[in-house]
Formats: C-alpha cells, sequence, structure tokens
C-alpha cells in the first residue's frame, strides 16, 4: 500500500489541513482556490499552489515548502518500500529545521 493511501498518513493529512484550514483549499476542478491556478494532483504534492503560499507565508517560506515536497515526492518514488507516516514526518521535520537555521544565520 502506498503511503498516501495509508489510514494513518490520511489521517495525519487530515489534521494538517484541519489546522491550516485558512489556506485556499483546491477547487473541485482541481484549481487553486486561492488564484486558480493547476495544481499537481499527485497524492504526495503540495495542496496548494505556489503563489497562494506565498502569499500566506511569504515567498521563502513557501519556496521551501516546494522544495520539501519535491524532496519526498523523490524518496517515495524512489523507496524500495514506502516509509512509515513517522518517519515521513521526522523527514519533513528535518528538512523545516534546517530551513530555519539556515534562514535564522542569514538574518542575524
Amino acid at each position: 500500500m502506498a503511503l498516501a493511501e495509508t489510514p494513518d498518513f490520511r489521517r495525519w493529512v487530515a489534521r494538517f489541513e484541519a489546522r491550516h484550514a485558512e489556506l485556499p483549499r483546491p477547487r473541485e476542478d482541481g484549481s487553486c482556490d486561492g488564484c486558480g491556478g493547476p495544481l499537481d494532483r499527485r497524492p504526495t504534492a503540495l495542496p496548494y499552489c505556489l503563489v497562494c503560499l506565498a502569499e500566506q507565508y511569504g515567498r521563502e517560506r513557501a519556496e521551501a515548502a516546494a522544495s520539501v515536497a519535491t524532496a519526498l515526492r523523490l524518496a517515495l518514488a524512489t523507496a524500495e518500500e514506502p516509509p512509515a507516516p513517522d518517519d515521513v514526518r521526522a523527514a519533513v521535520q528535518v528538512a523545516i529545521d534546517e530551513y530555519e537555521t539556515a534562514l535564522a544565520a542569514t538574518a542575524g
């Protein structure tokens, strides 16, 4: 079973989306509700377009989120077995932490 199909991962995504309900939602036709742009429909893709993420979080954070999503898609595509949801969460958190550390170093 693919990671995106596992009940634990789907629950985690649902909790994430519930916490971030203020973010634009994709439309039924697969476009972003914020700007109408097309969205990547793969299960491991970001659920929101980069433009709307940039408006919500600022350009640098949006680009970092896109980089994390790209790395995650690559890891899932090349893995012999799907990683456990906890492993995915940990990998994403490491990427975010590294980004925050680098951002703080350049700002200070």
